[in-house]
Parts: C-alpha cells; sequence; structure tokens
C-alpha cells in the first residue's frame, strides 16, 4: 500500500494504508502474539515500518494531518521504539546468531538513521561492534554463497543491502569489505538466477 501511495498518491490509497497500520498496531500489542516471537522478525518488522514510513512522505505524510493524524503518529513512532527495544535489548545468540542477528541490527540502524527516538538503540555501521559485520562474515563464503540455502541468501541479502542503501543516502560510508561481500553476494545471485534461465530453456524445448 505505501509504495501504491507512492506512486499516485491517492488519498484513498492513503487511507487504507492507515487502516491496515492502525489493525496491525492494535491487534499486535508490544510483547504479544506471533509477530513478537522472534527477535529477526522484530528487525524485519522495523524495516517495514522504515519503508512504509519513507514512500508515505515521512512526517509530512497526508495521514499525519489534524489531531487525529497526530495521535495515529504518536501510535506509529510508539511502536517503532518498542520495536527498536525488543531487538536491542534481546539480539540472538548461539545457533541464531548469524542471519537472524544481522536482520535485528540491519533493522535497528536502519530506524536509527529515520527516527531521533530510536537514535540509543542505533548500531554503528562501523567496527568491531557492529554484529552485521561478524555476521555476514560468518554466514557467507568470500563469493558470497550462504553456507545455508538459498533462500537465505536472499532473506539475508535484503537486510545488508537496506542497510547499505539507507546508511549511503545519510552520507554514511561502510567497509570496503562489507560492501565487497554484498558485491559478491549479489554476483553469486545473478549468476545462479542466470543459470536457473538457462535450465528452464532448455526443459521447454
Amino acid at each position: 500500500m505505501a509504495q501504491a501511495y507512492a506512486l499516485t498518491r491517492g488519498g484513498q490509497v492513503s487511507r487504507v494504508l492507515q487502516e491496515q497500520l492502525e489493525s496491525w498496531i492494535g491487534a499486535c500489542p508490544y510483547g504479544r502474539g506471533p509477530n513478537w516471537w522472534q527477535r529477526a522478525r522484530g528487525g524485519d518488522q522495523t524495516d517495514q515500518l522504515v519503508i512504509a514510513w519513507q514512500l508515505a512522505g515521512g512526517a509530512a505524510a497526508p495521514f499525519f494531518a489534524g489531531s487525529d493524524g497526530a495521535r495515529f503518529k504518536r501510535r506509529w513512532l510508539d511502536s517503532v521504539y518498542e520495536h527498536a527495544r525488543f531487538v536491542h535489548g534481546y539480539f540472538s545468540r548461539h545457533s541464531s546468531a548469524n542471519n537472524h542477528l544481522i536482520g535485528e541490527a540491519a533493522g535497528l540502524y536502519i530506524a536509527g538513521l529515520t527516527w531521533p527516538c530510536v537514535q540509543a538503540a542505533r548500531v554503528a555501521p562501523r567496527g568491531a561492534p557492529d554484529p552485521r559485520a561478524r555476521g555476514a562474515a560468518a554466514e557467507f563464503r568470500g563469493w558470497g554463497q550462504s553456507r545455508a540455502a538459498l533462500c537465505y541468501q536472499q532473506f539475508v541479502l535484503d537486510f545488508l543491502l537496506l542497510a547499505l542503501l539507507a546508511g549511503r543516502s545519510a552520507g554514511e560510508r561502510f567497509s570496503a569489505a562489507y560492501e565487497q561481500r554484498v558485491a559478491a553476494m549479489l554476483e553469486f545471485w545473478r549468476r545462479s538466477w542466470m543459470r536457473a534461465q538457462y535450465t528452464d530453456d532448455r526443459r521447454l524445448r
């Protein structure tokens, strides 16, 4: 719905987007229900809230006008803060401290770039403390192939790429190693897709 609004600027689309967000926030209170059972899901949900916010126009979005709009904005920002607090307080450990950890840290980083209210929970993009840097190195080989299935490659690549693009748009630079690893992952995915297309073409013949 946020993408549809960004393309059309339609008032009805804006209303439906608001209704869906209001419904989700109301139906999934902090810490309750299946959407809060996993920290990685919290990181992913944070990303979605950021993307929807930006596509809708940020603080200038039409559904934030007036007193009702101000209340809706407050609910949205409260939900973002709750997500950031949840993820930051319970980073994945042990066997989940790989793709899950990358998603959690990426969600915090992107949210921290967008909203000052989550700056305290933000994970810096540079240096050893960044769990994404450790996770990316552990999870992927030098040429970009995942140690797990290809679906995990796509899952983690989305998080790493979103964080990289968000950082660039804010004027922040990531390490050369980080950018090279993302480039290797993209190249591996491109080659895998081309091989799949070639195989499908031969089967059709």
